[in-house]
């Protein structure tokens, strides 16, 4: 079992994350192969196998990755407090979302972004909700429910590209915000200026 504090096995999978989002520009994921992810990595393809167990286990570990931070940053938008998964990577990547758009093309019968995501938000949910007591009956199927809702808002984070559409969509995240704190999903943020809570104009 590799130790992920490991200088080196961090290296190593950065270089490899790194190989992967640049063939993800240049081809389809269908097309992309461990030779190929080892050789642009500049690693042995054993090298590769030792940290994942084909290029759908790394995928899949990048959408759950992305996934996280993409719920994290939605909240933010809502001025809601995030969510937390144990074990979350901390910071947000400047490169979030173009990567998020890059592993959103990824639609296989083996891993698929809008699956791996879905799953791993519904995890999200259920874990917070477990986490702050929140009792109910059926918790698996109202995570799910959120997640999938959630997840259209978050693919049009990740698909905003019109800066114009952007005060549009504040205002949808603001409604939604109000709805989940209604229902007693989440509660309010600690309050912060507006100006330092925005962040849309980033998108």
């Amino acid at each position: 079992m590799l130790n992920p504090n490991d200088l080196r096995v961090r290296k190593t999978r950065r270089a490899i994350t790194t190989a992967f989002y640049a063939l993800l520009r240049e081809e389809s994921f269908d097309n992309i192969s461990v030779r190929q992810l080892a050789s642009r990595a500049e690693i042995g393809q054993t090298t590769f196998y030792n940290h994942y167990q084909d290029k759908f286990a790394l995928a899949s570990a990048l959408i759950q990755a992305t996934t996280t931070q993409l719920t994290a940053l939605f909240l933010a938008q809502c001025h809601l407090p995030a969510m937390v998964a144990p074990g979350a990577p901390g910071g947000e990547d400047p490169a979030l979302l173009c990567h998020a758009r890059l592993l959103s093309k990824i639609d296989t019968a083996e891993v698929s972004f809008t699956r791996v995501a879905i799953q791993h938000i519904a995890a999200l949910y259920q874990h917070d909700l477990g986490r702050r007591g929140v009792k109910l009956a059926h918790l698996p199927a109202i995570a799910q429910h959120l997640a999938v809702l959630t997840y259209s808002f978050i693919t049009a984070l990740i698909n905003q590209l019109d800066s114009q559409a952007v005060p549009t969509l504040a205002c949808q995240l603001a409604e939604f915000a109000q709805v989940l704190t209604g229902l007693g999903i989440v509660g309010v943020a600690a309050s912060a200026p507006p100006q330092q809570q925005t962040r849309s104009t980033h998108f």
